[in-house]
């Protein structure tokens, strides 16, 4: 240690450190990975190692089924989108601008969202809680046009 820098020292214990963090991840996903319960139907029954012709059957069905999810919601997200995007371009036109309310921040936060996620995204920006999040503002703002419509009816009677 007497004839390194300390430059090269500080570099060496950053790197060990980089190491160390990966590895926790790595056993930590090799915990997850063991904690999972297959069905019966995905156990391995040849001696070889492999899968059987009626697993890879199952499996490539499941596969096609969430390709087609994945198109089904993503067609979804951008209808949403277009819908959000003419709102917007109308509500600019006339000159008014928006306030920054929750749908327009849970629709904000649709747009910049992929169907894949890298590691280490939490469960608070997944596709799935938007979604969430946004069907409950959905529900919100329909009892907000619903209360608006009684309270016109109200005062036109």
């Amino acid at each position: 240690d007497m004839g390194v820098s300390d430059e090269v020292k500080l570099r060496c214990r950053k790197i060990r450190e980089e190491y160390k963090d990966a590895r926790r991840y790595t056993r930590q996903l090799k915990r997850d990975l063991e904690s999972r319960v297959l069905p019966p139907l995905f156990e391995i029954r040849d001696s070889g190692g492999g899968f059987d012709e009626e697993q890879l059957e199952l499996l490539e069905h499941w596969i096609d089924e969430l390709d087609e999810f994945e198109t089904r919601i993503m067609h979804f997200c951008g209808m949403i989108l277009t819908q959000y995007n003419e709102l917007l371009s109308d509500e600019y036109s006339g000159n008014t601008i928006p306030g920054r309310s929750t749908l327009t921040s849970i629709l904000e936060k649709l747009k910049q969202k992929l169907w894949i996620e890298k590691r280490g995204i939490s469960d608070d920006s997944s596709l799935f809680s938007i979604l969430l999040e946004l069907r409950e503002e959905v529900k919100s703002v329909e009892a907000q046009l619903v209360a608006a419509q009684g309270a016109y009816d109200r005062l036109t009677s």
